[in-house]
C-alpha cells in the first residue's frame, strides 16, 4: 500500500494537466503490480492528455472495464512503435516451425484473457500517423470495437493494407450471444456501447448522441427540433415553437 501510493504521487507529479507525451506509453502487469488498488485512479490522470509521441501499449489482465483515462487523446504519432512477433498460420511467436511475422505498431491493445475489458473509449481519437494498429480479444469481453475500414481513416501510413496493418481479433460469438454490439443507430463500429460512442451515425446525430430521427421521444427530451439534411444533424426550431413540435427550419 505504501509503495502504491509513493508510486502513485511520482506519477502524478509527472503527468498532471499533461497535453503531450513525448514517448511511449507501455501500460501492463507491471504497472499494476507497482500501484496496486491505485492503478486505475493513477491512470486518470492522464485524462488531460491529446497526443503521444511515440507508440500506445496496453496490455490488460482483468484492470479495467474501459479506457476511459485516455478520453481526450487525439493523436499518436508513432515515431516509435511497439514490435511483436506473431505466426503468418494464426500460432504463437514460440511455435515449431511458424514462420515469424513481425509486427510494428503504434497502438496495441491485448486483452486476450481478459474478463473485465468491455471497450476501450477511444472516441477522440483521430490520427495514427505510422505504424499498425493490433486489438487481440479472442478470449475476452471486449465487443465494443471499430471496424477495420473506420480505423483505416484515422491512419496515415503510406500504401496502407487494410489486411495485414489494422489486425483486429475478438469473439463476435460471445458478444452477439450477450448482446455486447454496436447500437443499430452506428455505421463503422463504435469506441463503446450506445449510441454515444458510434464511429459515426448511420442517420442523424443530436449533441453527441446517434438517432434515427428528430422527434422529441427519439431524442429523449420534450422540444422542438429539425433535420438539417447537409449535415446529418437534428438542429433545435425557433424557441417560439411549441415544445414536442416540428419545424423545417430554424426560422
Amino acid at each position: 500500500e505504501r509503495k502504491g501510493r509513493k508510486c502513485w504521487k511520482a506519477f502524478r507529479r509527472k503527468y498532471e494537466n499533461c497535453t503531450i507525451i513525448e514517448g511511449d506509453i507501455d501500460i501492463d502487469d507491471k504497472f499494476s503490480g507497482k500501484f496496486g488498488d491505485r492503478a486505475a485512479y493513477a491512470l486518470d490522470i492522464l485524462n488531460t492528455v491529446e497526443e503521444i509521441t511515440g507508440y500506445l501499449s496496453i496490455q490488460t489482465t482483468n484492470m479495467f472495464e474501459n479506457f476511459s483515462f485516455f478520453r481526450n487523446l487525439k493523436r499518436i504519432r508513432g515515431l516509435s512503435l511497439k514490435t511483436s512477433w506473431t505466426c503468418e498460420n494464426g500460432g504463437s511467436g514460440g511455435d515449431q516451425g511458424c514462420n515469424r511475422v513481425q509486427l510494428n505498431a503504434a497502438l496495441t491493445v491485448q486483452a486476450s484473457a481478459d474478463l473485465t475489458l468491455e471497450s476501450l473509449l477511444l472516441n477522440d481519437l483521430s490520427l495514427v500517423e505510422q505504424g499498425m494498429i493490433i486489438i487481440f480479444a479472442n478470449k475476452s469481453r471486449l465487443c465494443y470495437l471499430p471496424e477495420k475500414e473506420a480505423l483505416a481513416k484515422i491512419m496515415k501510413k503510406p500504401e496502407l493494407d487494410l489486411q495485414t496493418d489494422i489486425v483486429i481479433t475478438y469473439n463476435k460469438t460471445y458478444c452477439q450471444l450477450h448482446e455486447m454490439m454496436c447500437h443499430d443507430t452506428c455505421i463503422g463500429g463504435c469506441w463503446g456501447p450506445g449510441p454515444s460512442n458510434c464511429v459515426q451515425c448511420s442517420r442523424l446525430s443530436f449533441e453527441g448522441h446517434c438517432v434515427a430521427s428528430c422527434t422529441s421521444a427519439m431524442v429523449g427530451q420534450d422540444i422542438s427540433l429539425y433535420e438539417d439534411v447537409e449535415n446529418k444533424v437534428c438542429k433545435h426550431c425557433n424557441p417560439e415553437c411549441a415544445a414536442g413540435s416540428s419545424c423545417s427550419g430554424p426560422e
